[in-house]
């Protein structure tokens, strides 16, 4: 191919490619001005490939403005393309990974190094120590020229030369030349005054020797026989021939193949152009293999721990870097500077583990360790497959007792408890309660002294020590905090580490707030207990009660006094006259305890019956709304419900607990109070010592509010299908007769009963006579509640037993279901299996008959029972729902093949353009789609780009070499036609004449 024809034919290409992934295309300078004066528009693709075709000869010294090497490199490419071709070698399973760079470093990142113990460059540290990762992987994500060393260094003598390689011989002395020489692709150099010399495939110190003996011949003085020399030679080799080094990486490798390196690499530094070893490779045992022998074996390790690169060499044209498999895989966690997974080699122990795990953290607990071992395959039993061993560190460590690891051991470090030795507590009703530090002898009073002592509302009368015994039982000690404070200091209660002394609020424990007044008072609200404080005093303080308008609204029958008592803890009810007290009369006068609260109502409220009811709801015969009197209690209101009079509601009733509502009307809430009402003639006198108040609401339970209905489901040929209530004994015969018996007349038919038992689905299958067998005593089948009934007609044999189809994958209730008859199809099954789940992907379904796969996509059939893909099923077969996977695969010719996040409506230019867009050898004309269903599409490049669905791949094929259009053979193959139409129309009219 001609200059000016590779360089429109990479013109095009490229203008296509980007088209294809929606990027913008950068037009050269002089091709934009012309298409611009011929008023071409830019956006016009065709109309810019059409005009660049009939214009080559304007642009002869056009240049690739897309190129992205130089030409130096690309005369390096093509000598190792004929290398390669001398050599026998099939290009076709190479890929050149990385382009040699000309910028390099010095040396590697010091800062780098530094790094590798403890950050995240080597791994991610995971959160959840169950999901552990591998160490030492991640390094390898890095840019592999970072690592690669300077190129300013002594050429080996062991250098082997070849085609392209530029070599330089120097004479000084008597006799001085300074010349260049170029191997051809023959191998040969043409020294002046001797010929052609031979070169190719000989070190750099052979070649030096092989040209001094043939040198000596032209210049006496180059090593004279006296052995006297005037003349000296040196041969070393020019910048050209830094050219990259061809190598292989095979074994446990992403990619495995040859490579392009630096020339500098070294095995080391190799590494990270194929991104080192896959998961399944080991760092421990890395190899390379020169010659066919292995010469070296690093461990990976040593750097990653060290930064040395212990036993790094050189490498040279045609080695080989091999990674086995990974070795002895240890995962460890819990309490450990590196929970993570590391590779053993057969003599490392548990020490050496640790040594690499970093350590131990402070809160290691040191005397015991775990592990979780997979029992090997030879010595597995019944017993379980895997084992748990307990393991003493600072014995092992200690005594340097060594205890054998073997792959797949998982090992937890637990942690230290969180008590504090030397410590006691107080909280409660001090300024700053909180642990403090024990000191010998100390006393309740030390500790208060130390909480700042106590506060103004604490109750000092009693306060509680929590103490906990040798024997691990709790122990609780009262004591008086006033005489803890008051006591000499021998008659103080000593304290012990560990213990925790409580002092509660007096507020807290006898009541919510000073005083209290509601209902219908001008400033309702909280008071400040005094001493001598009187129930007259309190209703004054609420306001009010000089406006006479105020008194004429307020209901002045009845009023209320609402206590707890600082003993029992109880709320009980006072009840008082509003008029009297108005009068100072009554208990006007009484004094008021703290925690005490006052309700008065007003008319409207009191008068209108607002709360002058009681209702009664739930399992009664007549729950309602019933009117209030005074003395009605909880008898009363059940018996005015009729709940204690039938014995049927009675005896589904739920008398273990029944709940009273009660409006709290210092608070504004709800109270609820349970009640046993289980025995009602023996409880009927507490029960009617339970008084009510107005606003009260009884709920009375049912048992069957806790159970679900006891039902069994018949389909199929019978004339009453549906749902009907279990009995308590029924057999499978009496169901099918309680069904009213078959649709039509026939001689015999089939029953499946589907049942859930412990998680599980089974299927139960009967043949039975339609006769008057049906009407003998029951028995046979037991139904249970739950049980699903199909009845078909048996028109197969009662021998096949196995008719049934298995269905898996994303599936609610994956098993075996049933052939019913000769109609049942898929979406029959599918639905028997209670349809597909959330992540299901239908259209990655499979369909397995007679051991042969069939790829189906079932989304039409989900959406349409109509759809054609609802086909018949056959014993045996078996359906696998496809379950989402949330990845796309993009292979072939793109510049980063691999796997990638599946994100719903993206194109698939989406997917194209992530994987780095396509390769320099791929072709548009040559992209595929290939659906989870299975089925292929050729992408036209000029069309509109398709959708993508979760778990499909794209494959992106090399270019094919074509033919060119010939115009001569097209002219001569449209003479040839048009010759024999014409011969064909002259004897069809002779003919016809």
């Amino acid at each position: 191919m001609s200059r000016i024809k590779f360089f429109w034919y990479f013109f095009f290409v490229f203008v296509a490619e980007k088209a294809l992934v929606g990027q913008s295309l950068p037009l050269p300078e002089n091709i934009k001005n012309l298409i611009e004066s011929r008023n071409i528009d830019p956006a016009n693709t065709s109309e810019i490939q059409e005009f660049l075709k009939n214009n080559e000869s304007q642009f002869e010294d056009a240049t690739n403005p897309f190129e992205k090497n130089n030409k130096k490199i690309e005369e390096v490419f093509e000598i190792e393309k004929d290398l390669l071709l001398n050599e026998n070698v099939n290009n076709d399973i190479f890929e050149n990974k990385q382009t040699p760079s000309d910028d390099s470093v010095e040396k590697i990142d010091v800062d780098f190094v530094e790094k590798t113990n403890n950050s995240e460059i080597l791994f991610d540290r995971a959160e959840n120590t169950d999901n552990l990762v591998y160490y030492g992987y991640k390094i390898f994500e890095r840019d592999p020229d970072n690592f690669q060393n300077s190129i300013n260094f002594a050429v080996d003598p062991n250098y082997i030369v070849g085609y392209g390689d530029e070599i330089i011989v120097m004479l000084w002395g008597e006799t001085e030349s300074y010349d260049e020489y170029l191997v051809s692709k023959d191998g040969y150099i043409f020294v002046k005054n001797i010929g052609q010399v031979f070169v190719n495939g000989l070190t750099l110190d052979k070649v030096e020797k092989k040209l001094y003996k043939n040198l000596q011949k032209v210049f006496s003085t180059l090593g004279s026989n006296s052995g006297i020399s005037s003349t000296y030679l040196d041969v070393t080799l020019g910048k050209s021939s830094l050219r990259p080094l061809r190598i292989f990486a095979l074994g446990e490798v992403g990619q495995p193949g040859a490579y392009n390196v630096n020339s500098s690499a070294s095995l080391f530094t190799s590494l990270y152009y194929f991104d080192g070893p896959t998961k399944n490779g080991s760092l421990r045992d890395i190899r390379l293999i020169r010659d066919g022998k292995q010469i070296a074996s690093v461990d990976f390790y040593d750097f990653l721990l060290s930064g040395k690169q212990v036993g790094d060499v050189k490498l040279q044209r045609g080695d080989v870097i091999f990674i086995p498999q990974r070795g002895k895989t240890i995962s460890i966690k819990g309490e450990i500077k590196r929970p993570l997974i590391f590779e053993l080699k057969e003599n490392e122990t548990l020490e050496d583990l640790i040594m690499y795990a970093g350590g131990f953290i402070p809160t290691t607990y040191t005397k015991r360790a775990q592990i979780k071992r997979v029992v090997p395959f030879n010595e597995r039993d019944f017993a379980g497959d895997r084992v748990l061993i307990d393991i003493e560190i600072n014995k092992l460590l200690s005594n340097s007792t060594e205890i054998e690891l073997i792959d797949a051991d998982e090992i937890t470090f637990f942690k230290i408890s969180d008590a504090i030795s030397n410590s006691v507590s107080i909280n409660g009703a001090v300024i700053r309660p909180g642990e403090f530090g024990y000191v010998d002898k100390m006393t309740v009073k030390d500790l208060i002294l130390k909480a700042d002592g106590l506060t103004v509302d604490a109750y000092s009368e009693e306060g509680y020590i929590y103490r906990i015994t040798e024997n691990g039982i709790k122990k609780q000690i009262a004591i008086n905090i006033n005489e803890e404070l008051t006591l000499q200091p021998n008659l103080r209660t000593q304290l012990i580490p560990g213990d925790s002394l409580k002092i509660d609020f007096f507020s807290k424990l006898f009541f919510r707030s000073n005083l209290a007044i509601t209902g219908h008072v001008k400033d309702p609200g909280f008071f400040t207990f005094r001493s001598g404080i009187t129930v007259s005093d309190l209703i004054y303080e609420g306001g009010g009660y000089k406006d006479q308008r105020w008194i004429n609204d307020a209901y002045l029958n009845r009023s209320e006094l609402y206590r707890l008592d600082p003993k029992t803890l109880n709320r009980y009810m006072i009840p008082f006259s509003l008029d009297s007290v108005l009068s100072n009369r009554g208990i006007a006068k009484m004094e008021l305890m703290r925690g005490d609260s006052i309700h008065i109502y007003d008319k409207n409220s009191a008068l209108g019956l607002k709360t002058r009811s009681v209702s009664i709801t739930g399992y009664v015969k007549r729950p309602s709304k019933y009117t209030y009197f005074k003395g009605m209690n909880i008898y009363d209101l059940l018996f005015a419900a009729g709940g204690f009079e039938d014995e049927i509601f009675l005896k589904d009733m739920f008398k273990e607990r029944a709940d009273l509502i009660r409006y709290d009307e210092l608070n504004g809430t709800n109270e609820i109070i349970s009640l046993n009402l289980n025995d009602v003639e023996a409880n009927k006198n507490s029960l009617k010592k339970f008084e009510l108040y107005p606003g009260d609401e009884l709920r009375v339970y049912s048992k069957n509010i806790y159970s679900r209905k006891k039902n069994i489901v018949i389909l199929g040929d019978v004339k009453n299908p549906g749902t009907y209530e279990a009995s308590l004994k029924m057999f499978l015969n009496d169901f099918i007769l309680i069904a009213g018996g078959l649709v039509n007349d026939h001689d015999n038919f089939r029953v499946d009963v589907e049942r859930k038992e412990n998680g599980k689905y089974s299927y139960i299958t009967r043949i039975f006579k339609n006769d008057s067998t049906l009407l003998n005593k029951s028995e046979g089948l037991l139904l249970k509640t739950g049980d699903k009934v199909y009845v078909r007609l048996s028109y197969q044999s009662t021998k096949n037993k196995n008719n049934f189809v298995s269905i898996s994958g994303g599936i609610k209730y994956p098993g075996s279901y049933p052939i019913l008859d000769e109609e049942t199809k898929v979406l029959d099954v599918i639905k028997l299996a209670g349809g597909v789940v959330y992540n299901s992907n239908p259209l990655a379904s499979k369909l397995i008959r007679n051991g042969e796969v069939l790829n189906i996509g079932f989304t039409r059939l989900l959406k349409n029972a109509r759809s054609k893909v609802n086909f018949s099923v056959a014993a045996g077969d078996s359906i696998i729902i496809g379950e989402k996977s949330d990845l796309v695969r993009v292979t072939g010719d793109v510049r980063n093949p691999g796997i990638y996040q599946y994100i719903r409506g993206k194109k698939l230019n989406h997917y194209i353009k992530n994987a780095g867009g396509i390769g320099r050898n791929g072709s548009i004309y040559e992209i595929t789609l290939i659906s989870p269903d299975g089925k292929t599409k050729n992408i036209n490049p000029f069309s509109f780009s398709p959708t993508v669905y979760d778990g499909s791949e794209i494959n992106v094929g090399s270019k094919v070499q074509r033919e060119p259009f010939s115009i001569t053979q097209y002219v001569v193959a449209l003479t040839d036609i048009y010759s024999d139409l014409t011969q064909a129309l002259i004897l069809l009219r002779l003919s016809k004449s």
